[in-house]
């Protein structure tokens, strides 16, 4: 219920107003109205009981119809260089977290790995740094011989590894 003592105008002729004025999406009819204001008009259409959808007030043929040009209107009024410069700042936060984190791990001056009792690695992470950082079949052999390693990763490992040893050899 619209609670100023203001009546709207009826529900047809604010249809007319949104066709006059080449609405495309109740949004625009939204801004609209916020940047000029009008009495007797609603600041959103919804505001009538006669009101059944968009794009019947629009005076769309269906809904298909109203969908495809409202997606065209988001594609054509997006600000691509403000798009553009969000995804630029989160990669550039992605990268200094990145960053922060690696350097963490290493004590500056030794290049040592810096760490903690925290820090806990699984066996099965362990084998995959190994494998990972091109360690020799032998030393990751005995790594998984001298470590609880769960006996059907072990053994899928060690065979990947061997095939692509093979393969790299043929």
């Amino acid at each position: 219920m619209r609670k100023s003592n203001l009546e709207l105008v009826s529900y047809e002729s604010a249809k007319q107003f949104a066709l006059s004025h080449s609405f495309v999406t109740i949004s625009d009819w939204v801004k609209y109205f916020k940047t000029y204001p009008i009495p007797g008009y609603p600041k959103s259409p919804t505001e009538y009981e006669e009101y059944k959808s968009a794009w019947e007030f629009l005076g769309y043929e269906s809904e298909e119809l109203y969908k495809a040009f409202k997606y065209r209107s988001m594609i054509e009024n997006r600000d691509q260089q403000a798009i553009n410069a969000k995804l630029k700042e989160s990669w550039r936060f992605k990268r200094e977290a990145k960053a922060s984190k690696t350097k963490s791990l290493f004590d500056e001056n030794t290049s040592k790995p810096n760490v903690t009792s925290e820090q806990t690695f699984t066996t099965e992470e362990v084998v995959n740094l190994l494998v990972s950082s091109d360690a020799s079949l032998l030393f990751i052999t005995e790594f998984i011989q001298s470590h609880k390693v769960n006996p059907t990763f072990a053994v899928e490992t060690l065979c990947n590894l061997y095939k692509s040893k093979l393969a790299v050899t043929v």
